[in-house]
């Protein structure tokens, strides 16, 4: 693992990531809160409603290849999002 990749892996737990900033300096940015709220009016076309089965996603399934463990996450029927990780990572 290069040292770039541990820094990426590293900004993944504390839940966001690595800039560099104009001084050189590594620093650690995580997500702020907003308090804008989407609604229908702002969608393009006006066609999408908040609990539209076609956009959610029931669960989530992720795959190691090199050690064929899978840890789910909701439901494990409907829509899944499959996370896999190669033989080549």
């Amino acid at each position: 693992m290069t040292a770039r990749q541990l820094i990426g892996h590293i900004a993944q737990f504390a839940c966001g990531f690595i800039k560099v900033s104009k001084y050189g300096v590594l620093e650690l940015k995580t997500p702020k809160n907003t308090e804008k709220i989407i609604d229908s009016s702002l969608y393009y076309q006006k066609g999408l409603s908040k609990n539209d089965l076609k956009y959610r996603i029931d669960g989530i399934l992720n795959r190691n290849q090199l050690t064929s463990k899978e840890i789910t996450s909701g439901k494990t029927n409907g829509s899944q999002l499959v996370i896999e990780r190669s033989l080549c990572d």
